[in-house]
């Protein structure tokens, strides 16, 4: 077979030991090295830029041997590798899927850029899943345990494979970008009446183009930036939560969004640009309207499903450019008002 076998003996870079001896893959040792690599499991460190080129490893370990090693930023970024490692047998095995076991935390980049998984399983012992862990990678099922807290940023980011996700309702904090540029079609949050998520982050969900169903949980804390900017969703329900700003912004496919009472701000450019978004449904709890959370674009019309009555719209608090150039069709319970952006 062709390739190499890769293993530094250094002092002073990570720590632990192997054997009497410390290894670690220095910083871009094999960055644009594509050919096979064998790779000693005396490994414990791979540095940044590092497997970037990489179409197979044969690793001396098993999974859970692999699971040890402690990874640096950006260590694949192109094609991806099949990942071999040793089995009960001794013999080298493709990983085809990943049993997350005993882990209780999936560490940065651990799995990331890995073409082999196809199937993934995160048991309930798993609390973390870290930066960039799975980035990448070719997997397109993925199963979550209750158990799972934490999702950490770019964990699961340009997972192209991946198409569906029900996300457990253990789960507490979704970081940004965690599943943004992959193509997921549906998400699912597992809920009860009293679920409650802590935070979505900042374009969580951004750049999802095929995107269309999201169901979320009953009430969320916060539920940042961007979090579904540029996805394919089609319709969304708003739970009770704290929005920040252009939560879907350029959703071209985007048609109606309802709003949940007890929801009090609709934040700045709501759904800018989302050109064919016909309705908003707006519950009497808000009180108030940001710059642009009414816009769609320049000449463009809005309708609005408003729970009160025509004086109660008009007295709702109102940042100027609240719907831009927008013309907006005010449905209330006593009439209809027509408002000229």
């Amino acid at each position: 077979m062709v390739g190499r076998e890769y293993s530094q003996e250094l002092t002073g870079q990570m720590p632990g030991y192997v054997n009497g001896k410390k290894y670690y893959i220095e910083r871009s040792a094999l960055d644009n090295y594509s050919e096979t690599i064998y790779m000693t499991k005396a490994v414990i460190g791979i540095a940044a830029n590092n497997l970037a080129s990489a179409s197979t490893i044969y690793y001396d370990g098993t999974i859970e041997d692999w699971m040890k090693i402690e990874f640096g930023s950006n260590i694949g970024t192109y094609g991806g590798y099949d990942l071999y490692v040793k089995n009960s047998l001794d013999e080298y095995e493709l990983v085809e899927e990943f049993n997350s076991g005993t882990i209780t935390t999936i560490n940065n980049y651990q799995l990331s850029n890995i073409k082999s998984i196809n199937k993934v399983t995160i048991k309930s012992s798993c609390l973390t899943i870290g930066e960039y862990a799975f980035y990448n990678s070719c997997f397109d099922t993925i199963i979550f345990e209750e158990g799972l807290k934490t999702i950490k940023a770019n964990a699961f980011r340009e997972c192209t494979q991946l198409k569906n996700i029900s996300l457990p309702e253990s789960l507490e904090i979704i970081e940004g970008y965690a599943f943004a540029y992959s193509n997921l079609e549906e998400v699912t949050f597992i809920t009860s009446d009293t679920d409650y998520l802590d935070s979505i982050g900042e374009y969580a969900f951004g750049y999802c183009f095929k995107l269309k169903s999201v169901s979320l949980p009953n009430e969320i804390g916060n539920v940042h930036n961007g979090t579904f900017y540029n996805s394919g969703i089609t319709e969304i329900y708003l739970p009770k939560a704290n929005y920040h700003d252009y939560l879907l912004s350029y959703c071209s496919d985007l048609k109606k969004i309802t709003i949940a009472e007890g929801v009090t701000t609709i934040t700045k450019g709501l759904a800018l640009y989302a050109y064919n978004l016909n309705l908003i449904v707006i519950p009497k709890s808000v009180i108030l309207i940001q710059k642009d959370a009414l816009s769609i674009g320049s000449s463009y019309t809005l309708n609005i499903s408003y729970a009160g009555t025509i004086d109660e719209f008009y007295h709702i608090s109102k940042e100027n450019g609240y719907c831009g150039s927008t013309k907006l069709v005010v449905e209330c319970i006593d009439g209809v008002a027509t408002i000229n952006g």
